[in-house]
């Protein structure tokens, strides 16, 4: 798909859904008059990021001090079940990231609740719940709604 025809067709999606006529304005605005304010400074803080940065498994056998086992080799069949419904859901979002960090996270705090924002395909929420569920815990979740979704 072209971008012309990319940006017309979530134009569109956006138009049906009245609901969400205050993030096309706040969208529409963005990239009008303030375009480039979402890349300023972006170089820098990459260089900062990178120069700071450490690998899942060192933050979380150096951080969190604990044992570490790839997320997706703890869970390797859910993983891959997982990896299976990604792959025929109709709509493609982002992918997973930090799978091991977020799941390592909730067992060092020993999380009874856990919050996350933007849930996409689930990944984060299914990771949160593989560590949540041995306490019985509770998973928040919060996310925009998909524009192409029709409104209820």
């Amino acid at each position: 798909m072209s971008k012309v025809s990319e940006i017309a067709t979530t134009f569109v999606a956006y138009l049906k859904r009245p609901d969400l006529y205050p993030e096309l304005r706040r969208k529409i605005w963005k990239n009008i008059f303030n375009r480039s304010s979402g890349l300023r400074g972006k170089e820098e803080a990459e260089k900062w990021c990178k120069s700071i940065s450490i690998s899942e498994k060192d933050f979380i056998e150096n951080v969190l001090k604990m044992n570490f086992v790839p997320f997706e080799k703890k869970f390797p069949q859910e993983y891959e079940n997982a990896l299976q419904a990604q792959e025929k859901a109709p709509v493609k979002m982002g992918g997973a990231g930090s799978l091991s960090v977020i799941y390592y996270i909730n067992e060092f705090a020993k999380a009874q609740n856990s919050i996350e924002t933007g849930v996409a395909y689930g990944w984060s929420s299914f990771v949160a719940l593989a560590s949540l569920v041995s306490r019985n815990g509770t998973l928040y979740s919060s996310d925009m709604p998909y524009i192409f979704a029709k409104s209820k």
